[in-house]
């Protein structure tokens, strides 16, 4: 459990490609245009931890 709170915590720390397209859309379209990359991010980041979390 300790290894997945610091997987965790250096992953919400750690920047990666998905602000870009997320501030970019938000600049020019709005909160709504920006949501589905958001979700996507949120989703993928989901999927990496318990992959890792799973694996024997």
């Amino acid at each position: 459990m300790a290894a997945i709170l610091l997987l965790a915590v250096v992953a919400a720390n750690t920047p990666g490609p998905a602000p870009l397209p997320v501030f970019s859309n938000g600049a020019r379209l709005g909160w709504s245009a920006a949501l589905p990359i958001i979700l996507g991010g949120c989703a993928a980041a989901t999927m990496l931890v318990l992959a890792v979390g799973c694996s024997p």
